[in-house]
């Protein structure tokens, strides 16, 4: 835990923190996984706020990182993280 919060730390931007935290080594999948997802709403919520994340509007660079690692997800987690994503916009709404 504590490397991950350090690879956050010391980013500039969501693709910079998961570079860090690769850089530090050991178990990557799980400090990336952390790091990755401080980074992201943390980097998608200062580019225009949670509105923007939940529109979908951050960095072009950030909706790429998440096209490309959609395709490597099963279809019941897209299904999850769609439902999600469906609900953020309800609440938003109100």
């Amino acid at each position: 835990m504590p490397q991950a919060i350090v690879a956050f730390f010391e980013s500039e931007s969501f693709e910079d923190a998961i570079r860090n935290v690769i850089s530090i080594g050991g178990d990557c999948d799980t400090t990336g996984a952390i790091t990755g997802s401080i980074a992201w709403v943390y980097y998608a919520v200062q580019t225009r706020g949670c509105e923007g994340w939940v529109k979908n509007e951050v960095e072009p660079s950030m909706l790429e990182i998440k096209k490309q690692a959609m395709v490597y997800l099963p279809t019941e987690f897209i299904e999850i993280a769609d439902e999600f994503h469906e609900l953020c916009e309800e609440i938003n709404m109100e």
